[in-house]
């Protein structure tokens, strides 16, 4: 369960609260972003993200990336 709180116009501070499991929607995600996701949560480091992005290409700070988003370890900006 990933909690994002809109700090401005493109900056969201992100936290992930818990490991969840839900029915697959099929469709709504693409077998690329279903394997990043996977291989992050395999990680002992989930309390290390701290903001989503969507407005550059990912950088050492990432910890999961999707299309057009990724979850970073750096404070929101």
């Amino acid at each position: 369960m990933l909690l994002v709180t809109r700090r401005a116009a493109s900056s969201y501070a992100a936290a992930l609260l818990m490991r969840v499991s839900f029915i697959p929607c099929i469709g709504a995600r693409g077998d690329a972003a279903s394997a990043a996701l996977t291989a992050a949560l395999d990680t002992p480091s989930i309390k290390a993200v701290k903001s989503l992005r969507r407005d550059a290409r990912p950088d050492a700070t990432a910890w999961c990336v999707g299309t057009g988003w990724w979850l970073s370890t750096a404070e929101p900006r």
